[in-house]
């Protein structure tokens, strides 16, 4: 299949500029909400709700959430997520229940999350098969608060690993068990765009719009490859 990969949005709509009709599949990896960027809450509300109607346009665009999102899909995890804007939570809340998301979707033997998935983490989920996407996806949405606030010690927490919206990548980078599967995600701004290999499975951050009109076309889950969105 031919795939494309779309980094942490943050209220940018660079992502308009694809042609979603040359793909099978289009892998949104979260983050749609919050900016660093100074974006207006009218602006990064605006571009999530022209997200949200791709999902009456296309039934191959797969949404995944993203920390930043998660803390507004409940209010009792509001704050829990630097760049939190009160401003706008009541709205952001009542936008994202509109949209069709999950933590993960695997395509060709490719496992797309927001954050990526260390073995730590995944083996902690009760009666996890090799069915990873449908394994993560079902325990998050029965446990989202705890999706939420495994964080570990590379990013302030003291979990023992990251969940999938909050993995960093020198966990990934730094696990000796990985498991059996490329991996792409974004969430980790200060390493977007780097790749590393385990064994033969690659995991590759595609959170580079911070920097970079770049999105990443995986063909038949072979080595990402990266897009110029012009």
């Amino acid at each position: 299949m031919k795939v494309i990969a779309i980094g942490d949005i943050h209220g940018r709509n660079v992502w308009k500029k694809i042609d979603f009709n040359y793909y099978d599949a289009v892998v949104f990896v979260g983050d749609y909400l919050d900016s660093r960027q100074n974006l207006t809450d009218k602006v990064i509300l605006k571009n999530l709700r022209d997200i949200i109607k791709l999902q009456s346009k296309y039934n191959h665009i797969h949404f995944l959430i993203g920390n930043h999102d998660l803390q507004y899909t409940d209010d009792q995890f509001q704050f829990f997520v630097s760049g939190y804007r009160e401003s706008y939570a009541e709205d952001a809340m009542k936008t994202l229940s509109k949209l069709k998301w999950k933590f993960a979707v695997e395509i060709d033997n490719v496992l797309y999350s927001h954050a990526g998935v260390v073995r730590e983490f995944y083996e902690s989920i009760p009666n996890y098969s090799e069915a990873y996407a449908d394994t993560i996806n079902e325990y998050g949405f029965q446990n989202p608060d705890l999706y939420l606030t495994s964080v570990s010690r590379h990013r302030g927490g003291h979990a023992p690993a990251g969940s999938p919206v909050w993995c960093d990548f020198d966990e990934l980078v730094e696990e000796e068990n990985p498991l059996p599967i490329h991996q792409v995600f974004g969430h980790t701004a200060t390493k977007g765009s780097r790749i590393v290999f385990k064994g033969i499975y690659y995991r590759q951050c595609i959170d580079v719009l911070n920097r970079h009109p770049i999105a990443y076309e995986i063909l038949d889950g072979g080595t990402p490859l990266p897009i110029l969105l012009q």
